[in-house]
């Protein structure tokens, strides 16, 4: 909130989120104001109840673990683990998560833990309808096994996992520590959620308060969290347009596949923005999330 006092300036969001400030700059005091709302409710959020003093155990989590960054000897043991540098040691209810690779939180039979299987009209299925259900599948089958193996063998990591206010509590505090890139919703949505699931945000807590110290009006709470919505469905398509293109999210591409990937760069956007608008077709162009620019262009 300082450095933002200080030296914040109106900026765009990153490019897939211009539509939603109608390709205009942000307004840093609106950030701020968010975080002055966050400071009223941050020390609600710490667990003091004795039952769940595991929570606040100081706890080192590798902040990516995928395949890439797990190199394994001859025989299949783990021999090391490599890109430690986001990682930092804070309180367990900050820190307990599943790892993308095993993750599949966006389906309702792995958020209740049933066990998977596979559909039972699997034989009379087309070809493509078998790949898709062998592929929800195996996303199924990875996060179920995830929670089984730390239930097993990291239980105080899977206590803090199925308790319904770590998610609350995590997006919270990851959206005021991020820093300003001119993107205001997020953290306005979170907070927003926190007054909508206050006894489930403070169940830990015997010091909490009985009713949320912020407050919206049900208007600006529907607009921000379906412009929230919105965000995250963009990242949704962003996310597959970045697989089919074939970079990383930091933009990166192997030598090797740089030609491709421009040309399918290419031909992605003038499929999708072939039907638009005029005015609409030069501002997509103009902001194309793949597009080369310059550090500075959100100035």
């Amino acid at each position: 909130m300082a450095w933002l006092k200080d030296f914040g300036e109106p900026c765009f969001p990153l490019r897939e989120y211009r539509e939603f400030t109608d390709y205009q700059q942000s307004d840093p005091a609106e950030q701020i104001g968010s975080l002055q709302q966050f400071l009223q409710i941050a020390r609600h959020l710490v667990p003091t109840n004795p039952e769940y003093q595991y929570l606040l155990k100081p706890t080192l989590r590798h902040p990516d673990l995928n395949p890439r960054n797990i190199f394994v000897d001859e025989d299949l043991k783990i021999s090391s683990l490599i890109d430690w540098q986001h990682c930092s040691a804070v309180p367990l209810f900050l820190q307990a998560g599943v790892p993308n690779t095993f993750a599949n939180f966006g389906d309702e039979d792995s958020i209740q833990l049933k066990k998977p299987v596979l559909a039972q009209e699997f034989s009379t299925l087309s070809e493509e309808d078998q790949a898709q259900a062998i592929e929800l599948y195996r996303r199924r089958h990875l996060h179920f096994y995830y929670f089984g193996g730390a239930s097993k063998f990291n239980n105080v990591h899977y206590k803090a996992l199925r308790l319904p206010s770590t998610a609350l509590k995590q997006r919270l505090c990851f959206n005021a520590s991020s820093p300003w890139q001119g993107n205001p919703i997020p953290l306005k949505a979170a907070l927003m959620r926190a007054t909508q699931n206050w006894d489930t945000l403070t169940a830990e807590s015997t010091k909490r308060a009985s009713h949320c110290p912020i407050s919206f009006t049900e208007e600006e709470a529907a607009r921000y969290l379906r412009i929230n919505a919105a965000q995250d469905y963009v990242d949704e398509k962003v996310s597959l347009l970045r697989d089919a293109i074939g970079i990383g999210e930091d933009g990166w591409v192997s030598n090797e596949n740089y030609d491709r990937a421009v040309a399918e760069n290419q031909r992605l956007k003038e499929e999708l923005l072939k039907d638009i608008s005029d005015e609409e077709r030069q501002l997509s162009l103009q902001h194309w999330p793949f597009d080369d620019h310059t550090e500075d262009e959100s100035q």
